[in-house]
Order: structure tokens, then sequence, then C-alpha cells
């Protein structure tokens, strides 16, 4: 099996092949902003699951709180 995953921000495309059971993934975000992130997994045979195949999530990255310069 694999997974593909959409990150929603531009970049690639990642593609994972398949663990004995369950993925995980992470990934880092350069800027603030809201993403819709997809995933699909694909069996061994090629066919993909109806139940649970894919999967969307939006996630919200904060903006860095801005620097405070220090005054000595």
């Amino acid at each position: 099996s694999q997974a593909t995953v959409v990150w929603g921000d531009g970049s690639a495309t990642a593609v994972v092949a398949g663990p004995a059971s369950g993925y995980t993934f992470t990934r880092t975000f350069a800027s603030a902003g809201t993403f819709l992130i997809q995933a699909t997994v694909t069996d061994s045979d090629g066919m993909t699951s109806t139940v649970g195949a894919s999967y969307s999530q939006s996630v919200v990255v904060p903006a860095k709180p801005p620097s405070i310069p220090s005054f000595t």
C-alpha cells in the first residue's frame, strides 16, 4: 500500500510506501495560513479504499510573534 499526501501549501505531493500498520506524517509550514491537507491510501492491488480513504483537515498556522529588541 501507499499513502499520498497533498499539503495544501503548493509544495510537492508526498508519496510514502506503506508500513505494516498505520502512517505518520509531519510537516513544517513556511508561513502562517490555513491549509487543506488531503491524504489518500491505496492498497497493494492499486485499489483506493472507499471507507476512510481520503482525509482532509484544515490546519491554521499562527503567525510568529514579532521580535522585541532588547535595550541595555
